[in-house]
């Protein structure tokens, strides 16, 4: 069984002490989203857990913990999303230099083969920060400071849900809903061979359609064996949107609960609701 923690929420960056607890008692339960009195029981036991996948854009605080699940037997990879976009998009995100460190920290304690870099989402817009050129530029500046961290990048044009669009609608640029297929291909091939440069490979996740590169998954079995030797056998994730490849895993989030405040996130609301939320967690509790 895989451990997503979680496409929901930055467990890493602000729910470290209340996953200690949940490891501590060998399990945790997890409020269904379409129906909050609705709990399901999930084992947490190393012996059932085949691995944690871990999404987050700043592991500062996590790293004891994940020095102490190491230790007790438990298999850590990370999903670490870097964009370097900023404020106002990024308004409470850590300055890029920081995360890069603690990227690179987090790299050398767990191996650079079990972290992987997200660029995503790729937002695209006629002016400054958001044009291809500048998406080249902060991809080349991130890629040279993540070399030797990290050997796998997942990348991924924008999904429009409608929460992003609310929210990036309040903002003056130009956006593109759809990249210009002929202009991405070259942008892809570029980033390819730049990623390359670096001793990394580009996945790309659920965006069908793009010849130039491999379509990959977050969520991968194959990635996990790999690095642990391991012979997870898992099938595709029918939980996820059709174009998705992830394999299964049970996520232990909840959404509207992230504190970074990312204009283009499909999994909170709002900032302020992401508080509200945040003053009623409970470390205790077995639920986030």
């Amino acid at each position: 069984m895989i451990i997503s923690a979680s496409r929901r929420t930055d467990i890493p960056a602000f729910y470290s002490l209340w996953f200690e607890h949940r490891i501590k008692a060998g399990f945790c339960q997890v409020r269904n989203p379409f129906n909050a009195s609705q709990l399901r029981h999930v084992s947490l036991e190393p012996q059932v857990v085949d691995a944690f996948v871990f999404w987050t854009r700043n592991a500062h605080k996590f790293i004891p913990t994940v020095n102490s699940l190491i230790q007790s037997g438990y298999q850590a990879f990370f999903l670490y999303t870097l964009t370097g976009y900023g404020p106002p998009l990024e308004k409470f995100l850590a300055p890029t230099e920081t995360l890069i460190e603690t990227f690179c920290r987090l790299s050398g304690l767990i191996g650079s083969e079990r972290i992987a870099w997200r660029y995503d989402p790729i937002l695209i817009a006629d002016e400054s920060p958001f044009t291809w050129r500048d998406h080249a530029r902060r991809f080349r500046q991130l890629a040279q400071n993540l070399e030797g961290a990290t050997h796998r990048v997942i990348i991924s044009f924008t999904d429009w849900y409608a929460k992003t669009q609310q929210h990036l609608g309040a903002f003056p640029w130009s956006w593109h809903l759809e990249p210009d297929k002929q202009t991405a291909e070259k942008f892809l091939q570029w980033i390819i061979e730049c990623a390359e440069s670096h001793g990394m490979t580009i996945h790309l996740c659920a965006k069908p359609g793009f010849e130039t590169v491999q379509r990959g998954k977050c969520i991968d079995a194959e990635w996990i064996n790999q690095a642990t030797g391991k012979s997870i056998r898992i099938k595709r994730d029918k939980g996820q949107r059709p174009s998705c490849l992830c394999d299964e895993s049970i996520d232990i989030g909840c959404y509207n609960t992230c504190g970074h405040g990312c204009q283009y996130c499909y999994a909170t609301r709002s900032h302020s609701r992401a508080r509200y939320y945040r003053r009623q967690h409970d470390p205790e509790q077995s639920f986030l």
